[in-house]
């Protein structure tokens, strides 16, 4: 039976239910408004017990909360009820805007009205009456407030049903409030965890450590009985992180995989338990993000670290050529060279001197390997450009006793790290080229920034560089060449009466300006 009375109110209910709405007011738990709840309401009204049943989405069920007062707790029937399809008391109290009454002597009203499980609990515990209101607000409906009496003299009155109808308006309010501070709080502790995570996955140079960490705190903070992270690998299989949900932890719920992609890539999957994932779906799509981008930047280190290496075996090989074997390929023609002089009568002077020119090669040749080993272990100064080229130069005065000043005009450029190491290595190249070859007394590096343009030149006032000589290549200048056309750039030989000026140019920094690994 549903009722639709005008609620009318004595004095002494209107000053004890503005306690109660006072003491909703100041709590802020959803637990604390619960509890509160249904103690003020057995008080203001004077029955003897209590329930407020909140409805579950998820399950589709009103499930009884903060219960007093009921002699067996709230046992089978009592306990639990479907959402939309219950014909329980508090089943359809949820669907009806009006209050639902339980009196046991009323045939109407009475233990008919009830079914059969319910039934069976109510009579179990001596509930006599009972009064059920919707706890509704503009926004939802989130459950019913269920007022019980045991005393067998007491009929729900038009009273019990206005004040339970008015107090169940009070509860709503609180109920809308403590959740709005409860999903703030829950997207403040995301909002984070999400920062957190964020910074273990950019200082890790391990993810699958951080990972590790990111999955533990996921089910220890947010609840997720399951919480798992694959990691793809080349062979398509996924190195999994996180332990698999128990199998008697499913029977309520499956999980949620959500793939992680960067840039058309599949990197792996993030899995949660569906009940942790419905509860703050935003955050665990926020992760997914997260971590796909996390995956992301280790596949472009990875993939820059394998392009160094193969730009250093590059490097190497091209050095090697240049030298190494040139240097060997000039010590066979001179032993050849020296067999055929030997061969005639009067070629002994000729060979003594071919092979004594050999041994020359061979010492020279000893000399460059040694000196390639030593640019090999030598690292890149660190820093920005402009200091790194200075400590480039003095290493070179200081080695050589050749002064080599340093001139810069403009601002620090911002390079990536793959172009400034390539930039360094060229001055490295070109001052050791000077320091070889060149039997200068002086050098100079000039570095300029105008704009989006870079100019970089090292000078000496030595022999110089024949139009032979630079046109084939010689004295490393194909690798430097080659060095700045990998990242846009270009070499250029200024040949000119006392010395050599050799430019590096980098014609727009714009392509450079993102800081790499």
């Amino acid at each position: 039976m549903t009722h639709s009375d005008d609620p009318v109110m004595t004095r002494p209910q209107v000053a004890a239910l503005s306690r109660v709405t006072t003491a909703l007011n100041s709590a802020l738990e959803l637990e604390q408004v619960l509890d509160i709840s249904v103690r003020s309401s057995i008080e203001l009204t004077g029955l003897s017990s209590g329930v407020i049943y909140f409805a579950d989405e998820r399950t589709k069920q009103l499930v009884g909360k903060s219960d007093r007062g009921f002699a067996h707790g709230l046992s089978p029937g009592i306990d639990v009820h479907e959402l939309h399809t219950s014909r329980t008391l508090a089943g359809r109290a949820f669907r009806s805007s009006d209050p639902v009454t339980f009196n046991a002597r009323d045939p109407r009203t009475g233990y008919a009205s009830l079914a059969p499980g319910e039934r069976r609990a109510v009579v179990r515990e001596g509930i006599k009456s009972a009064v059920a209101a919707q706890l509704s607000s503009t926004r939802r409906t989130y459950g019913c407030l269920v007022l019980c009496s045991t005393d067998p003299s007491h009929s729900v009155s038009p009273e019990d049903i206005a004040l339970t109808q008015v107090i169940a308006g009070q509860v709503a309010v609180a109920i809308e409030r403590a959740q709005l501070y409860e999903d703030t709080k829950q997207r403040a502790a995301e909002s984070e965890a999400l920062y957190l995570f964020g910074q273990k996955l950019a200082a890790r140079n391990a993810v699958e450590e951080a990972l590790q960490e990111i999955v533990d705190r996921v089910r220890r903070q947010f609840g997720a009985r399951s919480c798992r992270v694959g990691v793809r690998q080349e062979d398509g299989s996924h190195l999994w992180i996180g332990p698999r949900m128990a199998a008697a932890s499913t029977a309520d719920g499956s999980v949620v995989e959500t793939r992680l992609e960067r840039a058309g890539l599949e990197l792996g999957t993030l899995s949660v338990d569906e009940r942790a994932h419905l509860v703050s779906p935003q955050f665990f799509a926020s992760l997914a993000d997260l971590l796909a981008l996390a995956l992301y930047n280790r596949r472009l280190a990875e993939a820059n670290q394998r392009l160094g290496i193969l730009a250093e075996r590059t490097r190497l090989a091209r050095e090697i050529h240049d030298g190494l074997v040139q240097r060997f390929y000039a010590l066979d023609l001179s032993l050849a060279s020296a067999v055929m002089a030997m061969a005639r009568p009067d070629g002994g002077s000729r060979a003594l001197e071919l092979i004594a020119d050999a041994r020359e090669q061979a010492r020279t040749g000893v000399r460059e390997g040694r000196q390639a080993i030593v640019e090999l272990r030598r690292e890149p100064p660190t820093g920005g450009l402009f200091p790194a080229v200075r400590l480039i130069a003095d290493d070179f005065a200081t080695r050589t006793g050749v002064e080599c000043a340093v001139t810069v005009r403009g601002a620090e450029p911002v390079l990536s790290s793959a172009a400034r190491m390539s930039l360094l290595r060229c001055v490295g190249e070109l001052v050791l080229n000077v320091e070889k070859h060149a039997g200068a007394r002086a050098a100079e590096i000039e570095v300029s920034v105008e704009g989006c343009r870079l100019e970089l030149s090292v000078s000496d006032d030595g022999v110089g560089i024949g139009r032979a000589a630079a046109a084939a290549g010689h004295y490393g200048l194909t690798g430097v060449a080659e060095r700045m056309e990998e990242f846009g750039g270009e070499m250029r030989v200024v040949r000119r009466t006392g010395g050599t000026r050799i430019q590096l140019i980098v014609p727009d920094l714009r392509r450079q300006l993102t800081a790499g690994t």
